[in-house]
């Protein structure tokens, strides 16, 4: 081969190759699990990083650690640091440098060939000969803008797991948040009937030993005690079930929420029927998803028409044969060009149809649901004001009776059983309460309210 031609397809080679990337080694990443585990374990509420969390997000840690813990605090806490966070964070990035590394140009493509003659022409030059090419795709400007498009609407989709995942998190917490309180009431509640329960057996005592007490009301009077006993401790059970879901969602352990002051669940307004509506559609995040696999829709319809034209690929060569040089110049375009893309542009217009049709029922049924919930939550603040009116009759009922004790006109049994009644009115308000403010937890996580840092990567 002539020097001069072997320098010529050398450096042909050499740019090819250095038109690729620096090459990369493997590095190992092993897990370390009894780490994790550790670290796990030691996580804890009032760690410096949360309240340096709780600052930036413009939460009031004044008196750290010793803090009323909100709702909102211990979102904040919960998504600094929850494992089920971090991770989606990561897939995200993930899946964010897969989308741009496709929206990169493809590198050209190396042709090489090699051949050997059994026959010269002359006899003297070489058997043999050998070829080197570049090839380059061209792809049109509105095929570009649709892979951009569609490529932006894939980001979205990829961001909106990092909200989905938030949104999980906090309703598990809040949900954990509303049962403690539930439980802790019903424990206070408990532990008032055992003192009742207490007290009426002491009395029926002194009246066992002056002979006025039957044998039935003493028997009677043992079982209730019995009862309230069991009551109490089956409440105080429900209690720490209660606190250890608390630190189940938000990835603690036990004793971290064990020993902190929690608000109280505030009683929530309900709203009217179109700012429920409006709120829900604005906000859930299923409607979102569904309105974004809209847009892609709409953005494949787009690559799909512009692809009607077709990509062309442009190849410059070199081959050196049996002492000649031969530069090559090819293009070549695709068979089906007359088609032009008709069935991929058909198919893409009836997924757009389908997806359409799938976003208008979404929305039907967002709006009927939560109006459902709405209701319901509506209908129970009824029962609710019924049984504070009762509790106010049984009030003003344990003050006479007291009054009239004190008069020396009534038994301390009188006072019991007036106390009861009115122990009896406290937890039908309670049950009353419980179960409004489950259904408006419910109406708000059908609404989905925004989440700290919910679109974050």
């Amino acid at each position: 081969m002539n020097p001069r031609h072997r320098y010529r397809l050398s450096g042909l080679l050499l740019l090819a190759t250095l038109c690729g990337c620096s090459w990369r080694t493997y590095t190992q990443a092993p897990l370390d699990l009894p780490q994790a585990a550790e670290q796990e374990t030691a996580r804890r509420l009032d760690d410096d990083n949360v309240q340096a969390a709780l600052t930036a997000s413009g939460q009031d840690t004044t008196g750290w650690p010793n803090i009323v813990w909100t709702r909102d605090k211990l979102t904040t806490a919960l998504l600094s640091f929850h494992p089920d966070q971090r991770a989606v964070r990561a897939k995200v990035n993930a899946a964010l440098v897969r989308i741009q590394s496709g929206l990169k140009t493809d590198p050209p493509e190396l042709t090489t060939s090699v051949e050997h003659h059994s026959q010269t022409s002359d006899g003297k030059n070489s058997p043999w000969a050998v070829g080197a090419g570049l090839q380059w795709q061209l792809v049109d400007g509105s095929v570009k803008t649709a892979l951009a498009a569609a490529a932006n609407i894939e980001t979205q989709e990829a961001k909106l797991a990092t909200g989905e995942t938030a949104w999980r998190l906090y309703r598990a917490l809040g949900t954990a948040l509303l049962e403690r309180q539930i439980a802790t009431g019903r424990a206070q509640l408990a532990a008032t009937g055992l003192e009742l329960a207490k007290a009426r057996d002491k009395s029926v005592a002194v009246r066992e030993r002056y002979g006025v007490a039957t044998a039935m009301e003493v028997q009677l009077t043992a079982q209730r005690l019995q009862d309230a006993r069991r009551e109490s401790a089956e409440a105080d059970a429900a209690k720490m079930a209660a606190l250890a879901q608390l630190a189940t969602s938000l990835s603690v352990p036990f004793e971290s929420v064990n020993r902190i002051h929690i608000s109280e669940w505030p009683l929530q307004t309900i709203p009217d029927t179109n700012t429920v509506r409006q709120l829900a559609l604005t906000n859930q995040l299923d409607f979102a998803r569904q309105r974004l696999q809209y847009d892609a829709a709409e953005a494949e319809l787009k690559l799909q028409i512009a692809k009607q034209f077709p990509s062309l690929k442009l190849g410059p060569g070199l081959l050196w044969s049996q002492g000649d040089s031969v530069w090559q110049f090819s293009f070549s375009l695709p068979a089906a060009l007359l088609n032009r893309n008709l069935a991929g542009i058909e198919s893409a217009e009836a997924n757009r149809r389908a997806q359409g049709a799938a976003v208008l029922a979404k929305q039907s049924e967002i709006m009927n649901e939560v109006e459902r919930l709405r209701l319901n939550a509506l209908a129970l603040k009824q029962p609710l004001n019924i049984a504070r009116d009762s509790l106010k009759t049984a009030e003003s009922q344990v003050r006479l009776t007291t009054a009239q004790f004190e008069a020396g006109n009534v038994d301390a049994l009188s006072v019991i059983d007036a106390r009861s009644l009115h122990l009896q009115a406290e937890r039908a308000v309670f049950d009353a309460r419980t179960a409004f403010m489950r259904a408006a937890w419910e109406l708000e996580s059908a609404m989905q309210a925004p989440v700290f840092a919910i679109d974050k990567p």
